[in-house]
């Protein structure tokens, strides 16, 4: 994460301290992987490195030609560093076993990922990942596990499921209130800036209103305000494959935060690149109509937003 505030500052000598200090203290390492997954993380998280280079460096990388054991390897090392563009592996369990020696937070956090890919595998993992969602929530109350739990029949949802604001904002956006719109957005994203749909929601609002652009907080130079501009520059086709591209970038600054899941799911569509909706789905922590084709057989994901 200090790695991924230090890129989007564009702070390169910070960056290059953070790994610096890390190699001197663990001097013992510097012939393991680890310090190459950590120059991996650095190239991520800096906004100089292109997107499609970092994608191509990792396929170099980690792709060529291995043995069965090395492959299983390297398969985990993308899973990890660039998990949109590999959430298809074919064996998870190498992915657990090889994180069994990090930290229960990185396990933890691993979980998600794994949870995700198991279901986009095989729709007959639903049920067994939906109930160690729900041990996982029950434990932590963390908001991640909520779609997961939502797979099976529950005879009570949590109450934090039915965000009101969100709900609100829905209902004005369906019966045309866009003006509005545009204004519960704004505060809904000071709030919650991790609520990419949300962004989504209030460029489409302004967009039917005739409106150009209006940064969402008063630092116009936010991340937030940046790739909500972008958004609306792809929306209106103004330089569109220009636009898309740098919000690709930016998918790759942030990988890790809930944010960069939802712009890359979005980016993908306009792509049209390969996806699964459970990509966006699986992003879905409070109450939304759009989740209801979880449970449709075989049906792509469509919405006018």
């Amino acid at each position: 994460m200090r790695l991924t505030v230090a890129g989007l500052q564009d702070d390169l000598s910070k960056s290059i301290e953070i790994v610096s200090n890390f190699n001197t203290i663990h001097k013992d390492l510097k012939r393991g992987f680890v310090p190459l997954v950590l120059s991996n993380i650095m190239s991520r998280s800096l906004r100089s490195v292109p997107a499609y280079e970092y994608d191509a460096d990792l396929y170099s990388r980690y792709k060529k030609n291995r043995t069965e054991f090395q492959n299983d390897r390297y398969n985990y090392y993308l899973f990890r560093l660039n998990y949109y563009q590999n959430y298809g592996i074919d064996d998870l369990s190498v992915t657990l076993m090889m994180e069994s020696l990090n930290s229960v937070v990185d396990r933890y956090i691993l979980m998600n990922y794994v949870f995700r890919s198991y279901i986009i595998k095989s729709d007959e993992s639903k049920e067994i990942v939906s109930n160690y969602a729900t041990s996982l929530y029950l434990m932590t109350s963390d908001r991640c596990w909520i779609p997961y739990i939502l797979l099976k029949s529950n005879k009570k949802l949590p109450e934090e499921y039915y965000d009101r604001n969100f709900i609100s904002i829905l209902d004005k956006y369906y019966t045309g209130d866009y003006y509005n719109v545009i204004i519960e957005c704004k505060n809904y994203l000071v709030e919650k800036p991790y609520h990419f749909d949300v962004l989504k929601l209030y460029c489409r609002a302004l967009l039917f209103e005739n409106k150009g652009f209006r940064p969402i907080t008063n630092n116009t130079d936010s991340v937030l305000n940046e790739v909500a501009r972008l958004v609306h520059s792809v929306m209106t086709e103004q330089d569109n494959a220009t636009s898309l591209d740098l919000l690709y970038q930016r998918s790759k600054n942030l990988y890790g935060l809930s944010f960069a899941s939802g712009l890359d799911y979005y980016i993908k569509e306009e792509k049209k690149w390969m996806k699964d909706s459970w990509l966006h789905l699986s992003t879905m922590t409070c109450f939304d109509p759009l989740f209801t084709t979880a449970f449709d057989d075989n049906e792509e994901l469509s919405s006018p937003r």
